[in-house]
């Protein structure tokens, strides 16, 4: 065994990883504690480090997935910090986007992707969980992104409370040049599944049915 998934920290603190002599990797999910280094709307939600190497598991070194909420309602989001604590992750290898932007543009988030693209180059997987109806702003956001993180591969955009996913926003993903694979995951309370519903819901008009309040999930996969 190479590699090794925690889904809680509380669990870590009871394994030994002395007798697992190949093992390279381990990766955990949480809530990591950042209000002293990092600013209130990025969260480290994934660290992974090799246990071979280390013993000091929780820091911003051994971050690997970095989430950023971004919230219109949050009058503070654009407020400067210290970069240098986000050069430390090194080791980051996704991103995560939660979106409930309405208006408002993103110099505040140059800075974070030009220290991002400088050392963090295994970054290639990235998420977008949709709060709220994309604007037109979040193009200007993948632009973003794709001028300074290019190497992305993998891509997931997530809707998170039935809204609508504009087709031009799942097309600009194409410009990331090295991308692999996209998924969307639709919620769907209309009952309906399969493509058909993707169409219903995003390439023509959207069914209504009055009589129905059951909620699913549809994931389509693009592999390139």
């Amino acid at each position: 065994m190479k590699s090794l998934e925690v889904p809680h920290v509380q669990d870590l603190m009871q394994l030994n990883f002395k007798p697992s002599k190949n093992l390279t990797k381990v990766t955990i999910n949480a809530k990591f504690p950042t209000k002293k280094t990092l600013p209130h709307w990025l969260k480290v939600t994934q660290i992974s480090f090799d246990p071979s190497k280390t013993q000091d598991w929780i820091n911003l070194k051994n971050a690997s997935k970095l989430a950023v909420i971004l919230d219109s309602q949050d009058t503070e989001i654009d407020q400067p910090f210290e970069l240098a604590k986000i050069a430390k992750m090194k080791n980051l290898e996704s991103l995560q986007f939660y979106w409930k932007w309405y208006h408002g543009g993103f110099d505040f988030l140059k800075p974070l992707l030009k220290t991002l693209q400088s050392n963090c180059p295994k970054i290639n997987s990235l998420r977008m969980d949709l709060g709220s109806d994309p604007a037109f702003e979040i193009s200007f956001l993948i632009d973003l992104l794709q001028e300074h993180l290019p190497h992305i591969s993998k891509v997931d955009i997530h809707d998170c409370d039935d809204i609508r996913v504009p087709i031009y926003m799942i097309g600009q993903m194409f410009g990331f040049k090295n991308l692999k694979k996209l998924a969307l995951c639709i919620m769907n309370i209309h009952g309906f599944s399969g493509f058909s519903d993707v169409e219903d819901k995003y390439l023509t008009k959207m069914r209504v049915d009055e009589n129905s309040d059951t909620t699913s999930q549809g994931k389509v996969n693009f592999q390139i």
